[in-house]
């Protein structure tokens, strides 16, 4: 009770409150998220073991793939797990044929009985004393974060991987190293910033000297090592040398592990021939026609169409109504779908779908709401637009840090394609150009698989004014490949000024430096799930950024670049009534009367 009570005090000072629905009290186990946390620690929970360790033996390579997904949510209770799925594993290669045999059932037994065992991970403690046990093995690394005093440790948590093709070709002592690195940087949320140093244990008798606080690392040293022992530097600990008879982390991952591949981003083809890949879904769009019939089944819309035919009550208590009554002087049906002025009211059934297709670039909550007003409303859809982002994963572990400064503007260009701004990025192996339109914020993004040179630049930049036109001004930092004679000629023959930011000081190029960052966090979105192609993928994502609305002009890139948005699969939902009585009278009207070039135009764009 003292307990409760110093926390609801402490959040009553902070100006917060509690969802009473939400809340438990007086329970000595809560199940979260799939553990139980209890005054002993966390464990697993038993249901979910249940589901797993009843599961019958997989019979192909889908279920097993299965089996491993659930596997690897309690992966981290489990010691040396890529060594004991090493078998499980290597069904799921593409040159592998199913053959479920001896190893593979020791395996599965072997797995389901570590998430049946009594080993309990108990709850870090800021002030106890941290001990990181490492080991290095043929195949793959081991790791072991425990707390407490000398010879009573209990293990915070496990960690281990298998060893790519060229980390096994290290020697021993660089594998161990390499164990070391891994196990720091696995627990750095554990480790780094501590007043008490933690103990790090290796059997790598040699290590002792190279990591060791008392001698400096020599120079005759591989350079390797050289640098792990740089990265130990920012961390405050202690090694001690642990025999290898008691190192019970790893053992030695004798079963051959799942072998390393590359990334799809080492792997992906050059942009310029992938094709429009990412128009492939694996879900049909919403349609007007799946509008119709999930109207006809929402019994809440067929009441509100109800009280539209036959007049609404003076007063409406059901809380599922009350939105409808506020707006119902702008409420209207049209060919079986409830509209809302020009926005489609979705029914139930669709807004999951819908809200999955407004948040499919990964904008954030300005853009995706600018982007569902323009087409769509339902009840509370601000609300549940800001829910979605603030719950993604994604845009969470990618949100950017605020500016330290107010940024300083350039001067506005007076029509699109008059100054761009280009700028590289390299993300992983691969380079890539981005150039950007300062008007319209047009956003380009270029594999550069020909390398970084001046010719491959011009040849880019041929392209593009092929597509758009020569411009007026590009913009650059002093980068010695884009600043060449080379290329100051390709300007000046083709009546271009090019101007650098000043050096040591690339933020003057902000249009380029956040374009950069905007095409960094496309590619980290891609490369946080399994994609069949970068570059195509990359595709779809600039669609999104171009077809949505920029904060700094109001418009869509594609407006104020084409005098038109682009057509996507949101814009299935609106019915089209309204668009071809718009088109026939234009069509009556031209016939009989004469428009001057910027009336017509302002007549066709809609302004």
């Amino acid at each position: 009770m003292e307990r409760l009570e110093a926390v609801l005090k402490r959040l009553q000072e902070a100006g917060l409150r509690l969802q009473q629905q939400k809340c438990e009290f007086f329970r000595e186990s809560v199940t979260y998220l799939g553990f139980v946390i209890d005054k002993n620690g966390l464990r697993t929970c038993p249901k979910k073991v249940e589901a797993i360790t009843k599961c019958p033996p997989p019979t192909n390579v889908r279920e097993i793939k299965r089996f491993l997904g659930m596997i690897n949510y309690y992966r981290k209770f489990i010691p040396n797990a890529s060594t004991i799925l090493s078998p499980l594993n290597e069904l799921v290669c593409d040159d592998v044929t199913w053959e479920w045999g001896h190893r593979q059932q020791a395996a599965f037994d072997q797995i389901r009985r570590e998430l049946t065992s009594d080993r309990v991970l108990t709850h870090f403690d800021p002030a106890a004393r941290l001990v990181l046990t490492v080991d290095a093995g043929p195949a793959g690394l081991g790791a072991c974060l425990a707390q407490g005093p000398d010879g009573q440790e209990r293990p915070l948590a496990f960690a281990s991987r298998t060893l790519s093709a060229s980390e096994k070709n290290y020697s021993q002592i660089q594998k161990e190293a390499t164990a070391i690195i891994y196990g720091v940087k696995y627990f750095h949320q554990y480790l780094y910033g501590r007043d008490i140093p933690f103990v790090l244990k290796t059997d790598h008798k040699p290590l002792i000297a190279i990591f060791g606080k008392k001698n400096g690392v020599s120079v005759m040293a591989a350079s390797r090592l050289q640098r792990y022992a740089i990265y130990l530097s920012a961390y405050n600990y202690v090694i001690q040398y642990l025999p290898s008879e008691k190192n019970i982390v790893a053992d030695y991952f004798s079963r051959a592990p799942l072998p390393v591949r590359h990334t799809e981003l080492e792997d992906a083809e050059d942009a310029a021939a992938a094709p429009l890949h990412f128009l492939d879904e694996s879900t049909l769009p919403v349609s007007v026609d799946d509008v119709r019939t999930a109207t006809a089944a929402d019994r809440t819309l067929q009441t509100v169409i109800k009280y539209m035919l036959k007049g609404w009550p003076r007063k409406v208590t059901c809380a599922a109504i009350q939105p409808y009554f506020r707006c119902k002087s702008d409420l209207e049906v049209e060919d079986g779908c409830l509209l809302r002025g020009h926005r489609v009211v979705i029914p139930s059934l669709l807004r999951e779908r819908l809200m999955y297709e407004l948040h499919k670039g990964h904008f954030g909550i300005v853009k995706t709401k600018s982007s569902a007003r323009s087409r769509m409303w339902w009840p509370y859809i601000d609300k549940d637009i800001e829910q979605c982002i603030g719950n993604c994963s994604t845009c969470t572990a990618l949100r950017p840090a605020p500016p330290s400064a107010a940024p300083a503007p350039w001067p506005r260009p007076p029509g699109p394609w008059w100054r761009i701004h280009i700028d590289y990025m390299t993300i992983g192996q691969r380079v890539y150009l981005i150039v950007v339109d300062a008007f319209s914020k047009w956003l380009e993004c270029f594999h550069m698989s020909s390398g970084t040179s001046t010719q491959a630049l011009i040849s880019k930049l041929k392209y593009l004014f092929s597509r758009f036109g020569l411009v007026k001004v590009i913009c650059s930092d002093n980068d010695a490949k884009i600043k060449t004679v080379e290329f100051r000629k390709f300007c000046d023959v083709n009546g271009i000024e090019h101007v650098t930011s000043p050096i040591y000081h690339p933020a003057s190029n902000g249009q380029a430096e956040n374009s950069v960052r905007t095409c960094k966090k496309m590619l980290k979105c891609i490369l946080s799930k399994p994609s069949r192609c970068v570059d195509e993928d990359l595709l779809g994502y600039l669609f999104q950024y171009r077809n949505t609305v920029h904060c700094a002009t109001g418009l869509t890139p594609a407006k104020l670049m084409y005098g038109r948005d682009l057509r996507c699969r949101l814009d299935l939902v609106v019915p089209a009534k309204n668009t071809d009585n718009t088109r026939n009278r234009f069509l009556q009207l031209s016939g009989r009367l004469w428009f001057p070039s910027s009336c017509f135009y302002i007549f066709v764009s809609g302004v």
